[in-house]
C-alpha cells in the first residue's frame, strides 16, 4: 500500500514507515531487524520472561516476533500500556537515527508540517482503524483509532529535524 500525502497528513500502512519493515538497527546493545522485533523483546524484558526474550531475538519475521510477544508471561496490560508509547518512541528513534535510507525518507521536505498517520484498517491503538483507500480518511473525526504509531513517527521526525538544524 503506497503512502498517501494530503495537505495535513502522511498516511501509511506497510512500507518503510511500518514496524514490520526490514531495517536493521542497534538498540540497547542488540541488533534488531525491525521495530516489531525490538518492541516485543522490550515487552518480554519488562515482564521478565527470559524464554520469550530469547525466542524473540532469534525470530526470523516480524509476524513471528509479534506472535511470540503475545505469549509473554506474566503480562500486566496496565503496566504495559503505561510504558508502550515511550518504548515505541525510543525504538523508532533508534531506527530513524541509524538507518540512513529511512532517515532521509523521513526528513523529506514533502512531509514538512504534516502529521503521520498509520492507516491500518484493523489496528485501533497504533493505527486509526481505517484503510488508506477510505474516502473519509483525511478527517480525524472519522478515525476509529488512536494513531499512536503515527504520533511516535511525527515526534521522531520533529526531533530529527531539530537535531539537523541545531549547530
Amino acid at each position: 500500500m503506497p503512502i498517501k500525502v494530503t495537505d495535513k497528513h502522511v498516511f501509511f500502512y506497510h512500507e518503510w514507515l511500518s514496524n514490520f519493515w526490514n531495517a536493521p538497527f542497534e538498540y540497547k546493545g542488540r541488533t534488531f531487524f525491525c521495530n516489531e522485533q525490538a518492541f516485543m523483546w522490550e515487552k518480554a524484558v519488562l515482564f521478565g520472561d527470559k524464554v520469550m526474550e530469547e525466542k524473540i531475538l532469534v525470530a526470523s519475521t516480524p509476524q513471528e516476533a509479534k506472535r511470540l510477544g503475545r505469549k509473554v508471561t506474566p503480562f500486566d496490560k496496565e503496566k504495559w500500556d503505561s510504558v508502550r508509547y515511550q518504548v515505541m518512541l525510543d525504538i523508532n528513534y533508534a531506527k530513524y537515527s541509524q538507518v540512513e535510507d529511512c532517515k532521509n525518507r523521513l526528513l523529506d521536505p514533502e512531509f514538512d508540517g504534516h502529521a503521520f498517520v498509520e492507516a491500518s484498517p484493523r489496528d485501533r491503538i497504533w493505527g486509526i482503524g481505517l484503510s488508506v483507500t477510505n474516502p473519509n480518511i483525511d478527517d480525524p473525526a472519522n478515525w476509529r483509532g488512536r494513531n499512536l504509531l503515527g504520533k511516535v513517527i511525527t515526534e521522531v521526525r520533529d526531533r530529527l529535524v531539530q537535531e539537523k538544524n541545531s549547530p
